[in-house]
């Protein structure tokens, strides 16, 4: 009887201990870019041809883009060049823009749209919050400064 009990109880032993199964759950790492972000350089040639296209909504004619990359490959700084090509197109006749009373009217809808516009992309509540709150602080704020301001901004460089 005492050999039995015993089997029984170390069958009782055997059958209620079980290894306990740990799970581990492992994580890849993820890398997340941000949504539309630009890497690449638009070239002297680009920047010109689509600058114009934004504000004329056509293309430069051949002599007009001469004209302009030679004065941009003629000095030396850059960026100085960049933002007198961009103040003498947005002086020019014929842009396509907003009128001042449609943009002080509904400044989000002029940020949308001006953002897809140039940046072709939507503004970020950072960036509407910020350009609203310019457009709604300044009565005398035109269209073309909110053009130079996202023009002349590194992005705008960028596709």
């Amino acid at each position: 009887m005492k050999t039995l009990l015993s089997t029984f109880i170390l069958l009782l032993l055997l059958s209620s201990c079980k290894k306990e199964i740990e799970n581990v759950y492992a994580i890849d790492p993820v890398y997340v870019s941000q949504s539309g972000q630009k890497n690449n350089l638009k070239s002297d040639l680009q920047f010109v041809s689509i600058a114009y296209s934004d504000l004329f909504g056509q293309q430069i004619s051949v002599q007009e883009l001469n004209a302009l990359l030679a004065g941009y490959n003629s000095v030396g700084d850059k960026a100085l060049v960049i933002d007198l090509i961009i103040r003498n197109l947005l002086v020019k006749p014929g842009i396509i823009k907003s009128t001042q009373q449609d943009m002080q009217n509904d400044p989000d809808a002029f940020i949308d749209a001006t953002f897809e516009r140039f940046f072709v992309r939507e503004a970020n509540e950072m960036e509407r919050w910020y350009f609203g709150n310019s457009i709604k602080a300044n009565s005398q704020l035109l269209p073309e400064d909110i053009y130079y301001a996202l023009m002349s901004a590194e992005e705008y460089r960028h596709y």
